[in-house]
C-alpha cells in the first residue's frame, strides 16, 4: 500500500473507531455544531449565516445559509439574523468581509464554547434597522480568509 493509501485507511479506521486520531470527522464537529444551534434556537423566525448550515438550520430550528448565498438575498422583515463564526471554522468571511455583512448594523455578540474540533463559536446577532448591509463590492469573496 502507497504512504498516501496508508495515511487515508488510517483516517478512515480513526473515524470509525472514534480514537483521538479522528480529526474533523463527523462526531467531532457536530461537538461543535450542534450545541451552538441549540443555544441560537429561537420563537420567531431567525436566519444563522454560517459554513456548517445544514447541521446549524436542522438542530436550531432556523433557516440557514452559507455566507456567499446571504451575499444574495434579502430575509424577510422581522427576521432574526446571526452570523455565526467559529474559532476553526471553515466558509467564514475575513474581517473586511465581515465588517461589510454587518454595515452599520448595531449588533450583539455572543461566545459560545464548544467541546468539539471547531472551537468557540461567535454568534454575531444583527440589528433590525430595515437597512441592506450586505455591500460586499466588486470581486470581493466573503468566504475565502
Amino acid at each position: 500500500m502507497a504512504h498516501e493509501e496508508a495515511v487515508y485507511a488510517n483516517k478512515a479506521r480513526s473515524w470509525a473507531d472514534g480514537t483521538p486520531d479522528a480529526g474533523w470527522g463527523p462526531d467531532r464537529l457536530s461537538r461543535s455544531t450542534v450545541p451552538v444551534a441549540e443555544r441560537l434556537a429561537a420563537d420567531g423566525p431567525c436566519l444563522l449565516v454560517t459554513g456548517y448550515e445544514p447541521e446549524m438550520g436542522w438542530y436550531s430550528g432556523c433557516d440557514a445559509v452559507t455566507y456567499a448565498q446571504y451575499r444574495r438575498l434579502t430575509p424577510p422583515p422581522g427576521t432574526r439574523v446571526t452570523l455565526v463564526l467559529f474559532e476553526h471554522g471553515r466558509l467564514q468571511p475575513h474581517a473586511a468581509a465581515l465588517a461589510r455583512l454587518i454595515g452599520n448594523r448595531d449588533t450583539t455578540v455572543r461566545p459560545i464554547p464548544t467541546e468539539g474540533t471547531l472551537g468557540t463559536a461567535a454568534a454575531i446577532t444583527l440589528g433590525q434597522d430595515g437597512r441592506d448591509h450586505r455591500r460586499p463590492g466588486p470581486g470581493v469573496d466573503t468566504d475565502r480568509p
